[in-house]
């Protein structure tokens, strides 16, 4: 069947025309991209029954292919097809390896999920493609960032450790940013601002208080890309102030961020992580040195403009 289904996409290709225009591998790239990340998103919520799974994640893949030349839709079918017939058949891996799901199984059934998604939206994109979508001679995918400018805007709350004249104490708080930057293939370079505050115990006053702390910061921040998961390298500069002392303090931060994306949703693709990070604080008249550990929930989301 998969076979045929590579024969009706060249086909295809071949009866719309291409209108002299190449196969851009980065174009097949990122529609494989797109179509493998439609299906583990699908797969990690519960891919049960093929028949209704492919219902569900069908628009989806549409948005995708209607997007790419009919070219590039064939040549993506076609190594979709190579890396599925390179694992075998999942059925009968299935059988081989004792009946049980294994992750050699459970990867030849996911390729052979996204030959059938990409093999099925290719038969139906003359009948359902909508004829105001434009197709891109330059796709490059709609389920990722890869190639172009990018917004990036993500909040969180944080608990928070410091060590200041040889005590630590307790705190939490928030913060937001807005970060700009480019994304390449497996990496997307950013920059932007953030603010955010918290309030931090002051065990030393009697009785015990807190101080509010505020906190403004210019992360520089290196994200690796694999399908759905990405991992922030951050570093910033940060100045802290506090309300009843609005004299700056001046340190430096690095932070881990580990987060996973969901699928594109109004042009928006959302994503959540967990993120720690450590900040020296120097000293001056208004405050001593201190380090503090930050670490907590983030959640926010990518745009291209």
């Amino acid at each position: 069947m998969a076979l045929s289904f590579s024969r009706l996409a060249w086909a295809d290709y071949a009866g719309a025309g291409s209108g002299g225009l190449g196969v851009s591998e980065a174009s097949v790239d990122a529609l494989v991209f797109d179509v493998r990340r439609i299906v583990e998103a699908e797969e990690g919520s519960g891919w049960l029954l093929d028949e209704t799974a492919h219902r569900q994640i069908h628009p989806t893949v549409m948005a995708s292919v209607c997007r790419a030349v009919p070219a590039v839709r064939a040549r993506a079918l076609a190594l979709l097809e190579r890396d599925a017939a390179a694992l075998g058949d999942p059925r009968t891996l299935f059988v081989e390896q004792g009946r049980e799901l294994t992750s050699e199984v459970a990867q030849a059934l996911s390729l052979q999920r996204g030959v059938d998604a990409l093999a099925q939206a290719i038969l139906g994109a003359a009948r359902e493609c909508p004829f105001w979508l434009p197709v891109d001679p330059e796709f490059r995918g709609v389920q990722s960032t890869r190639d172009r400018l990018l917004i990036n805007f993500d909040t969180g709350g944080t608990a928070q450790l410091r060590r200041t004249e040889g005590r630590w104490t307790l705190g939490a708080g928030g913060f937001g940013r807005l970060l700009a930057g480019y994304s390449f293939t497996r990496l997307s370079l950013l920059a932007g601002l953030e603010f955010g505050g918290g309030a931090m115990l002051e065990p030393k006053a009697a009785p015990t208080q807190f101080a509010i702390n505020y906190l403004s910061a210019l992360p520089v921040i290196a994200r690796l890309h694999s399908r759905a998961w990405n991992v922030d390298l951050e570093a910033a500069p940060v100045a802290l102030f506090q309300a009843g002392n609005t004299s700056l303090s001046y340190g430096a931060r690095g932070g881990v961020t580990v987060g996973i994306s969901a699928l594109r949703l109004r042009g928006v693709l959302p994503w959540v992580g967990l993120g720690v990070a450590a900040e020296y604080h120097f000293g001056n008249a208004a405050r001593p040195e201190a380090l503090y550990l930050r670490g907590g929930l983030r959640v926010g989301g990518v745009w291209d403009p």
